[in-house]
């Protein structure tokens, strides 16, 4: 093959994650630059760059990449790599058109992986903004010059879609900018400028309990009160064919008046939320994020709530007369609250079971308790266990002793508090992360379980919102090896596997209690 040859260097390529505003997002974003679709709007000779896209097949010297949302045309790359279907990559290179096709001939390729640079990550769904993820390594290519790139191939056909078909109480509820659309075969072509579409499906799980998943969607502005809404009352029967592994970025809501849920409104029923960005999400009332309520047995878990802004209480999620929420392997970065509580979490009446998050900078305004976690109201008892709690703050009212509850607050309830990490505090004052707050004698310290620490986490950037532990001595994370295997939590079948999907726990050579009879889990949402 003549041409030059472009060698990756497989390095990390770390960028700094710029916040989501609570601006309205433009209605064309499948066109914006970035997207296969403004790439074959460009004329020839114009270097262009393509983020978050996928490969969809690889036919010898070129690589077939699309965006990840239905609907989408290729694009063929001249850029013989190995690369597989269903990687997300960057392409830069310049717009060409050989035998009567756009393609484009590669000049860099960027692939998605994880932290440590050694598995590839499927990316979040784009929109209207570069896709956020800092970690990519250069992919080794060949390339041609400008002059000789053969004819792309024909791709193959792509196989018919299976459809989540409507079984038996299997029930979508589709709203497009706020309408609702009656007996609506799905998907409705969420690509056409001004459409937003949000599906909810009601299915049963392998031993026929009803439940509920919330996955495979993609949401953007529209004027409903929140974002995907799961009530048990819904009755439009309908089916969903989207690309499996597509994620949900639920962004920008604001839930009005006194409604609950920016982002997820869950009503009597008890969906699992699984492996969303959840981020700038606003309710004036409570769950900036998430808002459940009479929720009987959710599972929420691998999302990343980030900058949700939960009014009176619940910065990333509210619970309220929830009996028995499951909360795992989550992110909750600088979520917000100014009125009673729980930045990160607000449990409310309810007992939910916290295990292996990682909260970070959540925080309370004004008058609010229980910087990370607020659990309030008889008979709530909360599980938390294996978590970290990273600078959260509180601002608990007059009389209440400042500086307190800054980790997690109890009013009125119980909670178990094990294997968990709590850095700014020590021993001596554990009141300033955990507290109990009573209107009657004022409140006292909780003091939690033998097995917690209070130590820096020692986060692998903390400035880039890189929260995995460092492993490289003399730096090694105290939260290493320290936490409760999946196993023993009688929930192992979320836990078996952290958020970044890799088996949990791992003996690590060299590290922690490494040369013991049994490898031990981490504390937090990362091994």
């Amino acid at each position: 093959m003549s041409g030059s040859k472009a060698v990756g260097v497989l390095f990390i390529v770390l960028s700094v994650i710029v916040p989501s505003s609570h601006s309205h997002a433009s209605a064309d974003y499948t066109s914006r630059p970035g997207t296969v679709a403004y790439a074959l709007s460009l004329p020839d000779g114009v270097e262009v760059t393509l983020d978050g896209v996928l490969v969809e097949q690889v036919i010898g010297q070129y690589i077939f990449i699309r965006d990840p949302w239905p609907g989408c045309g290729l694009l063929p790359v001249y850029g013989e790599a190995s690369l597989e279907k269903w990687q997300s990559v960057d392409v830069i290179g310049i717009t060409r058109t050989v035998a009567g096709r756009r393609i484009v001939l590669a000049e860099r390729i960027l692939l998605y992986v994880d932290s440590k640079g050694r598995i590839p990550f499927r990316c979040w769904p784009k929109g209207p903004r570069k896709m956020e993820w800092p970690y990519k390594t250069d992919v080794l290519f060949e390339a041609g010059t400008l002059s000789d790139p053969p004819p792309p191939p024909d791709p193959e056909p792509p196989p018919e879609p299976v459809p989540t078909a409507a079984l038996p109480d299997t029930i979508a509820y589709l709203k497009m900018n706020g309408t609702d659309e009656e007996h609506v075969q799905l998907p409705s072509d969420p690509t056409k400028p001004g459409k937003v579409v949000t599906a909810v499906f009601y299915k049963k799980d392998s031993q026929g309990n009803p439940t509920q998943t919330i996955d495979f969607f993609y949401i953007e502005e529209d004027d409903r009160s929140c974002g995907i809404r799961v009530s048990p009352t819904s009755d439009v029967q309908g089916w969903l064919a989207l690309d499996p592994g597509c994620r949900v970025r639920v962004t920008g809501r604001l839930a009005q008046g006194r409604a609950d849920g920016g982002g997820v409104y869950c009503s009597e029923a008890s969906p699992v939320i699984r492996w969303n960005l959840i981020r700038a999400n606003s309710s004036i009332r409570e769950g900036g994020g998430i808002g459940c309520r009479y929720a009987p047995s959710p599972v929420i878990y691998n999302n990343r709530f980030v900058e949700n802004d939960g009014g009176d209480h619940g910065g990333g999620i509210t619970l309220e007369y929830d009996t028995n929420t499951l909360i795992f392997n989550n992110l909750f970065i600088r979520n917000h609250i100014s009125g009673r509580g729980g930045g990160g979490l607000n449990a409310y009446y309810s007992s939910p079971t916290v295990i292996n998050n990682t909260f970070v900078r959540n925080y309370c305004s004004e008058t609010g308790k229980g910087g990370a976690v607020l659990v309030m109201g008889p008979p709530a008892s909360a599980t938390l266990t294996n978590n970290i709690f990273y600078n959260n703050t509180a601002a608990p009212p007059s009389p209440y002793p400042p500086d307190t509850g800054n980790s997690v607050a109890l009013a009125g309830a119980t909670a178990s508090i094990e294997y968990c990490g709590a850095y700014p505090g020590d021993w001596e004052n554990v009141g300033r992360n955990y507290y109990y707050y009573d209107e009657e004698d004022g409140g006292h310290p909780v003091t939690p379980g033998a097995t917690c620490i209070f130590a820096d986490p020692l986060f692998v950037n903390d400035g880039q919102d890189d929260y995995h532990l460092k492993l490289s001595p003399p730096f090694v994370s105290p939260c290493i090896d320290v936490g409760l295997n999946p196993e023993l939590t009688g929930h192992e079948q979320y836990l078996a596997k952290d958020l970044d999907d890799r088996p949990r726990p791992v003996d690590i050579e060299d590290v922690g209690n490494n040369g013991t009879s049994s490898a031990y889990a981490d504390m937090g949402a990362y091994g």
